[in-house]
């Protein structure tokens, strides 16, 4: 399915993108007492750290890092302060022993309350369907409101790519739905006359372009002095529009819409 974010957004999902703001930092990554006490089971500064590191890190982007290091060092060194590590470093440790960061993620789940985004996909995306429905917005639009829905709800983020082609499907559903509902109140006779309608707009819009597009050389032409022969202008107007019968078409197409 084609993307409908950016790169630069695919980029900033579910990870940091360089060092937070003071107030950012202070947000999200500030340990209170409760915090601390948890995090004073773990065996080890490394894995205090490390530990306090993947409960800050699911806080402040909504859920845990594939390396669960891989955060700006402004942050890293702000949790060591308060927990009293000395050494930021000791956390490369942590890494060593693979099972500690699952069993880490899975004790902060069942302490903070996060679940996991299959147990809420159902009722989240019917959220996403009516929200479609009811306010038309698009698919980014839509995207970054379920975003911040999980979020608040304390759900972790999926991966990116399943997020988005959930909420495209979504939308396309309550489109599909809207569409069946119209089609259920329009009769065959009226789905006729704004297929005639549509149709007919669509031709005016391109004439209207044949003649725009001639006019705006005529605009131009002004600018080429008075001495210029009427067929240059002519020859201008053609290589735009196409011909002289395109552009007699459509006079005569736009014309039928003109009040006498």
């Amino acid at each position: 399915m084609r993307s409908f974010l950016t790169s630069a957004e695919e980029a900033v999902y579910g990870r940091f993108t360089g060092p937070p703001e003071q107030a950012v930092l202070e947000r999200f990554s500030f340990l209170d007492d409760a915090d601390r006490d948890l995090v004073a089971f773990r065996r080890g500064d490394h894995n205090r750290l490390g530990f306090s590191l993947q409960l800050v890190t699911v806080r402040h982007l909504g859920r845990f890092l594939e390396d669960p290091l891989d955060v700006p060092g402004v942050v890293v060194d702000y949790v060591a302060s308060q927990i009293k590590v000395a050494d930021p470093s000791c956390v490369k440790a942590y890494l060593e022993r693979r099972p500690t960061r699952f069993e880490h993620q899975t004790e902060t789940c069942e302490v903070y309350g996060f679940r996991s985004y299959p147990s809420v996909k159902e009722s989240l995306l019917a959220w996403v369907g009516d929200q479609a429905w009811a306010t038309g917005d698009g698919p980014k639009a839509l995207f970054y409101s379920a975003v911040a829905r999980l979020r608040a709800e304390r759900v972790l983020l999926p991966g990116m790519t399943t997020l988005r082609d959930d909420v495209a499907g979504a939308r396309k559903a309550a489109e599909t739905r809207l569409y069946a509902a119209l089609a259920g109140v329009v009769t065959a006779e009226q789905a006729s006359d704004l297929e005639q309608m549509l149709k007919r707009s669509h031709g005016q819009a391109r004439h209207a372009g044949v003649l725009s597009a001639a006019v705006q050389v005529l605009f131009e032409a002004e600018t080429w002095g008075e001495a210029v022969p009427l067929a240059v202008v002519w020859d201008a107007i053609e290589s735009v529009v196409g011909s002289r019968a395109k552009l007699r078409t459509a006079m005569e197409a736009v014309q039928e819409f003109i009040p006498p």
